[in-house]
Order: C-alpha cells, then sequence, then structure tokens
C-alpha cells in the first residue's frame, strides 16, 4: 500500500511512473512500460468490447487464456 504524505511525494511518483511507464494511449491515457504493449492494447483493447464470452455467466475477456483462467476459478464445480 502506498500512502503519500508530502505534495514533494506526490511529483517524484509522477515522474517515476513517467519514466517507468513512458508510452501512453492517447485515447485513454493508460500508460505501459514497452511500445509493444502499448501497441497490443491499441489493437486488443482501447475502446473494443471484449470478444471472449463465458458459456457460465456474464463475463466477457479481451483474452482466450483470461477466459479460461475464469472458467476454471470461478466454474470448476459446475
Amino acid at each position: 500500500m502506498l500512502v503519500l504524505v508530502m505534495f514533494a511525494d506526490v511529483e517524484y511518483l509522477a515522474t517515476e511512473v513517467y519514466h517507468l511507464r513512458p508510452y501512453q494511449c492517447q485515447k485513454c491515457c493508460k500508460r505501459y512500460s514497452t511500445r509493444s504493449n502499448l501497441q497490443r492494447h491499441i489493437k486488443v483493447e482501447c475502446g473494443q468490447e471484449p470478444r471472449f464470452q463465458c458459456p457460465y455467466c456474464p463475463h466477457r475477456s479481451n483474452y482466450k487464456a483470461n477466459l479460461a483462467m475464469h472458467i476454471y476459478r470461478r466454474h470448476r464445480l459446475q
């Protein structure tokens, strides 16, 4: 848990985030550490509805592997 006490700490944190994640999406302002992660975000995630629908509940995911993990964790007893 991160607790900021002084205003100077906020400036330091903002500077660190910029250096650790220099690539920013122009649509949603999310930041990424690599250009390839930003490109993946733009292609698959940003502004798009999740493509993969859980057959057991309303859950949806952008990635098939994430949906498979959801099904395993939430629906394995069904």
